[in-house]
């Protein structure tokens, strides 16, 4: 039951994390009613669950390229090399965020993901230094559609 219960969650865009004696869930947002209240009434058998499991790829906790230290910088670079992109949870913006180098990639990231085209990164980052409020406004921007042009 709790494997069921936490593949579903994750498929359906959430986190889920055993910290001390709380379960964390991320992002809020998506949790329903009666998924938080199944998660209350399994709360023990998810935490042991989840425990026992190697945690998903977004777990990294990077909002912006300049939070990055080098090696993050080398892994994510790594991931949309090998995979076409790479899931992150943003603390900035207390979201999930993808980076895809394509719109083959694109195909392949959760629908749970604000998702960001390589060269959406590179006007926000390498050309300019956006300011977190700034970036925040951007995210919104994107969860309706918006695109980042020059």
């Amino acid at each position: 039951m709790s494997i069921g219960l936490i593949n579903r969650c994750r498929a359906m865009g959430l986190h889920l994390e055993a910290d001390g004696g709380d379960l964390v869930v991320k992002p809020r947002r998506l949790l329903t009613p009666e998924l938080q209240e199944e998660l209350r009434l399994h709360k023990g058998e998810v935490m042991a669950a989840l425990k026992l499991q190697p945690p998903p790829p977004y777990t990294l906790k990077y909002a912006s390229r300049l939070e990055m230290t080098d090696n993050d910088l080398a892994e994510a670079d790594h991931e949309v090399a090998t995979k076409g992109y790479v899931l992150l949870w943003s603390t900035i913006l207390n979201d999930l965020v993808a980076f895809y180098r394509d719109d083959e990639a694109l195909k392949h990231v959760p629908k749970a993901f604000v998702a960001y085209s390589l060269e959406e990164l590179r006007l926000l980052f390498i050309e300019r230094s956006t300011s977190s409020q700034t970036l925040k406004l951007i995210h919104e921007a994107k969860k309706l559609g918006g695109k980042v042009i020059e």
